[in-house]
């Protein structure tokens, strides 16, 4: 069976979930070579050297690259009837049995093949009001298309699987979970956690904010909470992760001013070793405290036994042993509420921390590859 797999976002390693996503499936289904693959890329008049930065980032030479480069990646999500003229075979030189497309805002309405679209959220349908007008338009764009294509649909929770149906009008039996994987690689077990912690700045207890899935919006609350905390427990700092120049002006405020402010420690550009070391150490993570793409963010402190504070996220919800502590998203008392009673519980750490550990235990990413190509079969039967 030919399989065609769009790989824009291995180009965009900052892209949130999806980029992970795309790389780890697309390397484990070529590990498991169990179907004939080939990759689609945009790379209008090939200027940017996409096929090159799929090559290096993938670490696979040996597997076919349709480039596209007489429609550029912009001009395929903004403009609805970019496929008007030319089919997206015709572009990309491509043909299969299949085409996946690993994420929504791509997907051509005239293509010659079936098409399965991993769609992990409807975030932008149903919490629209959050997300940019431009970014808005594109998902319209994309949701026009799927209707009129209807194609399977891959997603992570059976929560979500409601609401594309609702959305798109596909029918449940078109839908697939398959939930995301995490890998468990020898990164996640840093030998020298004391020394990173000590060059980081790190001398005592400390809970994590990733501020690198929601840029900085929840940072209001989760410094409140800081100072909160802070003020009760003399033993204990906030590690910020992301960059801090993307923060807006009154958060950067609101930072100075803390009266803590010497307990903050600002990380970015973290290595996986490092990130690693953070994480194992951590009383808690805190992800996405308003919105975001945090499912890997997650999944990858789950992987090293951090315990998570997060709002309800759909690949987890319908499941009765949730490995998070979750909470009301936008709601500051409750966050602080949470925090400080998981980090005076040595109880409820370890509780969380087990959670977490056999939650990860069974989603390898040859595991997501197999139910993958589960779905490519029952596509063609």
């Amino acid at each position: 069976m030919k399989i065609i797999i769009e790989a824009q976002h291995v180009c965009h390693p900052t892209m949130g979930g999806a980029a992970p996503y795309t790389v780890n499936l697309i390397k484990s289904l070529w590990q498991r070579r169990n179907n004939d693959y080939a990759l689609t890329v945009f790379d209008k008049d090939g200027e940017r050297g996409n096929k090159s930065t799929v090559e290096t980032r993938l670490g696979i030479t040996d597997i076919p690259i349709h480039e596209c480069n007489n429609l550029s990646y912009i001009t395929a999500q903004d403009v609805s009837d970019a496929y008007a003229s030319k089919s997206y075979n015709a572009y990309t030189g491509a043909s299969g049995d299949i085409f996946h497309f690993t994420n929504i805002r791509t997907v051509p309405d005239n293509i010659e093949g079936k098409v399965v679209v991993t769609i992990p959220d409807m975030n932008p349908f149903m919490l629209p009001k959050r997300f940019p007008e431009k970014f808005r338009n594109q998902y319209n764009i994309a949701l026009d298309r799927i209707k009129a294509i209807k194609p399977s649909i891959i997603t992570h929770s059976e929560y979500t699987k409601m609401y594309i149906t609702e959305y798109t009008g596909i029918s449940l039996d078109n839908i697939y979970v398959v939930p995301q994987g995490v890998q468990l690689s020898e990164g996640y077990k840093p030998n020298n956690n004391n020394e990173i912690l000590t060059q980081a700045g790190i001398h005592t207890r400390y809970f994590l904010y990733n501020a690198e899935c929601d840029t900085f919006v929840g940072m209001g609350h989760v410094l409140n909470t800081f100072e909160y905390i802070a003020s009760k427990h003399s033993d204990v700092q906030l590690v910020i992760l992301g960059d801090i120049n993307k923060c807006n002006q009154p958060g950067l405020v609101q930072l100075v001013k803390n009266p803590f402010l010497g307990r903050i420690v600002i990380l970015e550009q973290l290595t996986l070793e490092k990130k690693s070391a953070l994480y194992t150490n951590a009383l808690s993570l805190l992800v996405s405290i308003v919105y975001g793409d945090y499912y890997q963010y997650a999944m990858e402190a789950f992987a090293c036994g951090c315990p998570v504070i997060m709002p309800p996220h759909s690949s987890f919800m319908m499941n009765n042993d949730n490995p998070h502590i979750s909470i009301r998203p936008e709601d500051g008392n409750h966050l602080t509420y949470e925090v400080e009673k998981l980090i005076t519980s040595e109880t409820l750490r370890q509780e969380m921390k087990n959670k977490g550990l056999e939650y990860v235990k069974h989603l390898s990413w040859d595991g997501v590859a197999a139910q993958t190509e589960d779905v490519y079969k029952g596509m063609v039967k």
